[in-house]
């Protein structure tokens, strides 16, 4: 069994085991066993506040809660695993080291990349909302700054506050920082610089909450 820790600075981006040392403030610290993302550490300010734990088959939810709850304030334990070719589906659960605050479902691609989650109420079981992240292969002219989380994605939040609302995030330069509406008035992805880059028209999986790709 062999074990890779890979760092990522505040921006989510990776940084040499080398230079780990030099991280400060927000960072995390990703845990592979065999190849395969087991649990992720977020540090805020230098402090570790929690992180994500992705159980297997044979492990115990409420064991590995009493295990970290010492040493997480906050944990998102995944569960009861999905696979096909293409990606994972979890089911998750949010503790204030052993109260449950909220539950939902992730989807990684084959990249171990977040592309859905769903939040849900865990005493009503409702829907509260879903997020998806675009990963954009080709990013045109735009150059990275350095000052942009994600940069390079585009973040969808679904219902969130009213029935079929979707809010849009562009994590590039010129359009960071901006709440976007996709409306039958307005839509930001139809943008001429951002046409290139992702078409609205073709890729119909961010067109609604539909949490798994067809």
């Amino acid at each position: 069994m062999s074990t890779i820790i890979k760092y990522k600075n505040a921006m989510g981006e990776e940084v040499p085991s080398r230079q780990a040392d030099l991280l400060q403030g927000d960072y995390s610290h990703e845990a592979y066993i065999d190849g395969i993302l087991k649990k992720v550490e977020i540090y805020e300010n230098d402090h570790l506040i929690g992180g994500d734990y992705y159980l297997s088959e044979d492990e115990n939810i409420q064991c590995v809660i009493q295990r970290l709850r010492d040493v997480w304030d906050y944990g998102t334990f995944l569960v009861r695993k999905q696979q096909d070719r293409d990606h994972t589906l979890w089911d998750w659960e949010l503790y204030n080291r052993t109260e449950i605050l909220e539950q939902g479902k992730r989807v990684l691609d084959n990249q171990n990349r977040i592309i859905a989650e769903q939040y849900i109420d865990p005493s009503t079981k409702k829907i509260k909302s879903t997020h998806k992240y675009c990963y954009l292969k080709h990013l045109g002219n735009f150059i990275d700054s350095g000052r942009i989380a994600n940069y390079g994605t585009i973040e969808f939040t679904y219902n969130l506050c009213e029935p079929d609302e979707i809010i849009v995030l562009v994590n590039l330069p010129g359009f960071d920082n901006e709440q976007y509406y996709i409306t039958s008035d307005e839509n930001v992805l139809n943008h001429p610089m951002i046409v290139p880059l992702f078409s609205w028209k073709t890729e119909r999986y961010y067109n609604s909450d539909q949490l798994l790709p067809v």
